[in-house]
């Protein structure tokens, strides 16, 4: 969001094509980052670095984010932040 509170950029989970599969269960984990105007504009990958035993978050995972091209500063730092709000929260 801007400071005028305007959308720039929204993540969205591709989940796989099995939707009753757990997360888990995946070696990678793809997002895609949009654009105010549903246009998508950048990406970000989970990779699993260990075993399905340890989990998929933490230092089990790492992350694989290409910015969007117009991205500030700024933006580029609130994309990493969710990042990690995803990391320890959502899966």
């Amino acid at each position: 969001m801007t400071p005028q509170r305007a959308l720039v950029y929204t993540i969205y989970i591709k989940r796989c094509c099995i939707s009753c599969c757990p997360l888990d269960c995946c070696d990678t984990i793809d997002f895609a980052i949009k654009n105010a105007s549903g246009a998508e504009v950048g990406a970000i990958q989970l990779k699993r670095t260990c075993c399905v035993c340890c989990g998929l978050r933490g230092k089990n995972a790492t992350y694989t984010i290409t910015f969007p091209a117009d991205a500030t500063p700024e933006m580029k730092l609130t994309i990493i932040n969710a990042v990690i709000s995803i990391d320890m929260f959502y899966i």
